[in-house]
């Protein structure tokens, strides 16, 4: 063989091939979510808010603004975010199975694609498409999607959104990281168990690439601002949300319940009642 030929190699283009597969899980998640809302009855948890959308004085907690009521928390760790959203909702279309559960369906798949979106930023193509791929064809995502329960599908929104807004690696975007962190913690305290520790290390690589007093006060800000109702109610209720969620309870019927009730998680059997 001549020095000057080159051995050809067939090409593959493992890139493309991913990106089908990725819109084939889109498509397939969508329609198994969408074939799923119909035919089950509403969840209790997943109607834990709907009372205060259409009686505000039933919230846990509200606040009067321009002779209007509005709820402010569900449960002294609870917001009322997703009242506040539905209350908008149903001002315009009829309560029902799709309009209580379409909003949740779209949140969570943007969830997705800002996830994959943030990867790309980062430079791990492959394993954001992976990551979005494993998770469009999870059937943990199709149950929690349709049935949201509890705070599933905000959480994940405020945790995606904080991450990509982190991963564009600009003062300017850590303002609105650090919001959807604070509103995070407003929809519910356990996103700061949850995802506060990440976040808190990667503010501190933010702090460190941009050491300023400009990131401090955008992080600070930005935190304040998006954790502000949850802020306020702490104030008022002499921060009775916090003591309650760091209160311990070292007695041997606790731990035994704690561990049947972890022992239920890891099987998965909750899911389906």
């Amino acid at each position: 063989m001549p020095p000057s030929a080159k051995l050809k190699m067939p090409s593959t283009n493992f890139a493309g091939r991913r990106s089908k597969l990725l819109y084939l899980s889109a498509i397939v998640s969508i329609a198994a979510m969408l074939w799923t809302i119909p035919h089950f009855g509403p969840h209790h948890d997943e109607n834990f808010f709907i009372k205060p959308v259409f009686r505000p004085d039933w919230a846990h907690a509200s606040v009067t603004l321009f002779n209007h009521q509005i709820p402010l928390m569900l449960m002294p760790y609870t917001g009322a975010p997703k009242v506040l959203l539905y209350q908008a909702i149903f001002s315009v279309y009829q309560p029902s199975l799709w309009t209580l559960r379409l909003p949740m369906l779209a949140m969570i798949l943007a969830s997705l694609f800002l996830m994959r979106a943030a990867f790309h930023r980062l430079g791990f193509k492959k394993a954001g498409d992976h990551f979005a791929i494993l998770l469009l064809t999870s059937p943990m995502i199709l149950f929690t999607t349709v049935y949201d329960w509890g705070p599933v599908c905000l959480q994940m929104f405020c945790l995606a959104a904080a991450f990509y807004c982190w991963s564009r690696l600009t003062p300017g975007w850590l303002f609105p990281s650090a919001f959807f962190c604070g509103f995070g913690a407003w929809e519910k305290m356990t996103f700061v168990i949850c995802y506060g520790p990440l976040f808190a290390v990667l503010f501190l690589i933010a702090l460190r690439k941009f050491p300023q007093p400009k990131t401090v006060f955008l992080c600070a800000a930005g935190l304040i601002l998006g954790a502000s109702p949850l802020l306020y109610y702490n104030y008022l209720a002499a921060a009775q949300p916090v003591t309650s969620l760091l209160s311990w309870e070292a007695t041997a019927p606790v731990f035994t319940l704690k561990f049947k009730l972890l022992g239920r998680a890891l099987i998965g059997s909750s899911l389906v009642g």
